[in-house]
């Protein structure tokens, strides 16, 4: 089997941290992933990549055999460039490019075969979870029940609608000793109730009577975190919005940090009016009003 860098397939340095390495595999894992990129071959390989690339480089014990083996490959290299065209003079490196070969595809089938001769990897599973925008904001865990098992199950605030969460272990057994596939996860998200939502930000109405548009006035709206009270500027316009700052969803990536939610005011105008009323409403007429 060919050597692959995963190093580079992440796009990091040898030295990047646990963190940094986590941090990037959940970005390029939402950006290739298929189901956000239905058809494209190219997108699906490099999900494959990225994948392989975490089982190695995530794992503690994976990462240092794979360092090992990339140390040797790449002295591997410097041999060869150095012997060009001469007789090879000097110590040789402990593999030449098809034993390489082999003792990469054996320390790859140990990580993604179960290392057994016959060992077959199990199949991924796919399988859909529905929430609600309130839990996607605070983040829930429950038990799912799948294929006869019960898991529980952790979702973090902000999630996405859409978003495909890997439970590991948690596919079809493996055969002859090989490792289980995974469970492929995706999060719906459903009753947005009285909210819009637009990535990290949320959006929602609030109904105010004409003459608090006119001259202002403070109202009480709804949000995740509860009542809040809010000032409605004097001469606002039926359907402005109001950004109320970091009252949005958590952001996924980042829970301690929210986006915002913007009110969008509706003018509420009285379909009964008085005789005093009506004849208030026409002396502002008169005036321009």
């Amino acid at each position: 089997m060919d050597y692959k860098d995963y190093y580079k397939v992440m796009g990091v340095s040898p030295n990047a941290t646990e963190e940094e390495l986590r941090t990037l595999y959940k970005k390029l894992a939402l950006q290739y992933h298929p189901d956000r990129n239905p058809g494209d071959k190219k997108a699906e390989a490099r999900f494959k990549e990225i994948s392989e690339a975490k089982e190695i480089l995530l794992d503690k014990d994976n990462r240092q055999k794979y360092d090992k083996l990339r140390s040797d490959y790449l002295r591997f290299q410097q041999y060869q460039r150095a012997t060009t065209g001469r007789r090879p003079s000097g110590p040789r490196p402990p593999q030449g490019e098809e034993e390489f070969g082999s003792v990469f595809g054996n320390f790859w089938q140990e990580v993604f075969g179960g290392g057994k001769r016959g060992a077959k990897r199990g199949k991924n599973y796919d399988a859909n979870i529905k929430i609600s925008l309130a839990e996607a904001y605070k983040g829930l865990s429950t038990i799912l029940t799948f294929e006869g098992r019960r898991l529980r199950i952790k979702v973090r605030p902000g999630i996405q609608d859409g978003q495909i969460l890997k439970i590991k272990g948690q596919g079809q057994a493996g055969a002859n000793g090989g490792p289980p596939g995974d469970l492929y996860l995706k999060v719906m998200i459903q009753d947005q109730g009285e909210y819009k939502r637009k990535g990290n930000h949320l959006l929602r109405s609030v109904h105010v009577p004409i003459t608090a548009a006119v001259l202002g006035r403070k109202v009480q709206v709804e949000t995740f975190k509860g009542k809040m009270s809010i000032t409605i500027p004097p001469g606002t316009q039926n359907g402005e919005q109001l950004k109320l700052k970091g009252l949005g969803m958590p952001i996924y990536e980042d829970p301690g940090f929210f986006g915002d939610l913007f009110v969008k005011v509706k003018i509420i105008v009285p379909r009964r009016l008085n005789e005093e009323e009506k004849a208030l409403f026409k002396e502002l007429e008169k005036r321009g009003l």
